[in-house]
């Protein structure tokens, strides 16, 4: 009766022990529809452009070669943020809780991880990067907005800006930003056999806002750097950048965009629901 007791605790065990792997495996794969990859998303779109800016600017690696660096970690980041539903990108979030399409509840914890994911990352790459900066600033503890902070940063104003044509930047802005959302919502609406294609046009995707246009894509990855090089000594002036104008037309732009684009999604869609309904009406009367 003992060997029979024992028996049974053995094969319990054994059981635990096989179902642990797989459970834990589960547990992880199952982390990518929750807040935890927002954090993983920004941490890894941030770092990804840090590093190649600093690697470019500062180490005078090729420019090419970190462009792609930096547009390929962009992609990774986007593509952990898409089951989430919050796509990594306060933009995406609050579109999408917006237009209906991402429970409110989830906003709060979503916006807090991706800000925390964009604030470790911006800080793991200025300490990697700090005597870097000291060489290029020509002393120790030299910071300036003009010289290295640009690297760390997503856009510089004054490049951005012509002619002080204050609201060209917001007309980019909400014109790219809705493009983007709007082809996120394509993606995560798609049909299977239109996935690959779609994949396959991420990198030029990513590559024209990015870098070709270098605009603010996402306020977390913005706001994180700005933060730590101001922790760091680079003074106040890295929230402005040398425009005062700086963070009201990247809010203003950035959120009408994210409302806009995925509130014209959803309302693509509903008309497309309507007008099938009313093709299916005429073809029941028809056939009656």
């Amino acid at each position: 009766m003992m060997q029979a007791s024992n028996t049974r605790r053995f094969n319990s065990e054994k059981t635990n022990v096989d179902e642990g792997g797989p459970n834990l495996l589960h547990k992880i794969w199952a982390l990518r529809a929750t807040h935890w990859a927002e954090f993983l998303s920004t941490f890894t779109t941030t770092l990804a452009c840090i590093v190649g800016g600093c690697q470019a600017g500062l180490l005078g690696g090729d420019d090419g070669f970190f462009a792609t660096v930096a547009v390929v970690g962009s992609i990774v980041g986007f593509c952990m943020g898409i089951s989430s539903g919050g796509y990594g990108n306060p933009v995406f979030t609050l579109g999408m809780a917006a237009a209906g399409r991402l429970s409110h509840k989830k906003v709060p914890s979503y916006l807090a991880m991706q800000f925390a994911g964009a604030f470790l990352a911006a800080a793991a790459g200025y300490e990697y990067y700090s005597p870097a900066v000291d060489v290029y600033e020509g002393g120790t503890g030299v910071r300036t907005v003009p010289g290295s902070a640009v690297f760390f940063t997503s856009i510089y104003v004054p490049d951005i800006l012509p002619f002080g044509l204050i609201s060209f930047p917001i007309i980019n802005h909400i014109i790219i930003h809705s493009i983007l959302v709007l082809v996120q919502s394509i993606l995560t609406n798609a049909e299977p056999q239109a996935v690959p294609f779609l994949v396959a046009i991420l990198p030029l995707y990513f590559f024209i806002p990015n870098v070709v246009c270098r605009l603010s894509m996402n306020p977390a990855r913005d706001l994180a750097p700005c933060l730590v090089l101001h922790l760091a000594g680079y003074g106040s002036q890295v929230w402005t950048q040398g425009s005062v104008f700086y963070w009201p037309v990247t809010l203003i732009g950035v959120v009408a965009a994210g409302i806009m684009g995925t509130g014209r999604r959803v309302s693509d869609s509903i008309d497309l629901e309507r007008d099938l309904e009313n093709q299916s009406s005429r073809d029941i009367k028809t056939a009656t």
